[in-house]
C-alpha cells in the first residue's frame, strides 16, 4: 500500500544511514522540534521510510534501556490490546461472518460501506447489528465516499443502531460538524490526517477517534503530534495497520499499549489477509485481543529465511 518502491526506499535508507551514523539516540529523537527530526526532515524521506527508521530506533532504544517499547512513553502501559474485526465490501453472508467472529471473541466489528447503493449499505448495517447483538461495538468506514446530503441520509437511517463512529463519511471533511449536527453520529479521521495541520485544525465534538497509520502519516513523530492535540479534545486514537508484517504490527500493538485508553479496539485485523509472516511465531489475535509482552517477545524472533538480501545497504 506504500507509494514508494523498494528501490526508492533502499536509496533513502542509504542516505539516512549516513545522517544518523554516530548520532547519540535518546527518547528526544521523536521531538518534532529537535535536531534529529529537523535533520531527518531535510533528507525528505518517504512516509514508510521515516516510519521504518523511527520504528527501528525505538526498538534499539528500548533494548538499550532494558525495557519494552511502551515503557519509553508510559509507566502504565496496557497489558493487552483489543482488536476490531474487519468485514470488507465483498463479505456476502454477514450473519455467518459475524457468527464466526463472535466465536473468535471479537467485541468490536468494522464494516466497509460507501461502495454501492446507499440503501444496500443501510441494509447491511442493519443485518450486522441484528447478527452481532447489542453488546458488540460497530464501526463503519466510508473512505470519504459520500456527499453531505447522502451521508446525512445514511446516518439518519442507521442512527438507532448505536454506531461507535463512521470513518471518513464525507468527501469534504470540513462538513463533519454539520454531519454530526444532522444525525448525531461522530466521525473517525483517517485519510484527512494525511493533509491535516494538527496545530490549526478545529478539534471538536464531531470527531470521536483518529485512525493512526504511521506508515502513511510519515512516522511516529507525526503520530505523537496528532495524539497530543486529539487527547486535549477528548478524541481517542485507534492504531491501524495497512497490511504490514508482524514486525510492524508488534510496534503498533506496543504504541497502542502506551497511548490508547483501556478497552478501545485497534485496527490490526489485516494480518488475516497475509499468507505468510516474517516472524517465526506469526502475529495472531486470540479471543479478540493480543497480549502486549507476548507480541513484543515474538517480534524479536524473525524468520530470516524468508528475507532476501537484494541490496547491500
Amino acid at each position: 500500500f506504500s507509494r514508494e518502491s523498494l528501490e526508492e526506499v533502499t536509496r533513502e535508507v542509504q542516505q539516512v544511514a549516513r545522517f544518523i551514523l554516530d548520532w547519540e539516540i535518546d527518547s528526544s529523537f521523536l521531538d518534532s522540534d529537535g535536531d534529529f527530526q529537523k535533520g531527518l526532515k531535510n533528507t525528505e524521506l518517504s512516509p514508510s521510510t521515516s516510519f521504518g527508521i523511527e520504528m527501528g530506533l525505538l526498538n534499539l532504544l528500548a533494548s538499550a534501556q532494558k525495557c519494552y517499547l511502551p515503557q519509553l512513553f508510559s509507566l502504565q502501559a496496557a497489558e493487552e490490546i483489543y482488536v476490531n474485526a474487519l468485514l470488507n465490501y465483498d463479505t456476502g453472508d454477514i450473519k455467518a461472518a459475524v457468527k464466526k467472529l463472535l466465536a473468535e471473541g471479537y467485541q468490536t466489528i468494522k464494516l466497509k460501506v460507501g461502495q454501492g447503493r446507499l440503501e444496500e449499505d443501510v441494509r447491511r448495517v442493519q443485518e450486522l447489528r441484528e447478527a452481532a447483538g447489542e453488546k458488540v461495538l460497530l464501526r463503519l468506514d466510508a473512505n470519504q465516499a459520500w456527499s453531505l446530503t447522502d451521508a446525512v441520509r445514511f446516518g439518519n437511517s442507521v442512527r438507532e443502531l448505536e454506531i461507535e463512529y463512521i470513518e471518513e463519511p464525507l468527501q469534504d471533511p470540513a462538513e463533519l460538524s454539520t454531519f454530526y449536527g444532522e444525525c448525531g453520529i461522530p466521525a473517525g479521521l483517517d485519510e484527512s490526517l494525511l493533509t491535516l495541520d494538527p496545530d490549526h485544525y478545529n478539534w471538536n465534538f464531531a470527531v470521536k477517534a483518529i485512525i493512526l497509520k504511521p506508515m502513511f502519516l510519515g512516522g511516529i513523530s507525526r503520530v505523537i503530534r496528532l495524539l497530543q492535540h486529539a487527547d486535549g479534545a477528548g478524541i481517542y486514537p485507534v492504531f491501524s495497520s495497512v497490511y504490514e508484517s508482524g514486525v510492524t504490527l508488534s510496534v503498533l500493538v506496543q504504541l497502542a499499549a502506551a497511548f490508547s485508553p483501556p478497552g478501545i479496539a485497534m485496527g490490526l485485523d489485516t494480518y488475516k489477509w497475509l499468507k505468510e509472516d516474517l516472524l517465526q511465531n506469526p502475529f495472531r489475535v486470540e479471543q479478540g485481543r493480543v497480549e502486549v509482552k507476548k507480541i513484543a517477545a515474538n517480534a524479536r524472533l524473525i524468520d530470516f529465511e524468508k528475507l532476501e538480501l537484494q541490496y547491500k545497504i
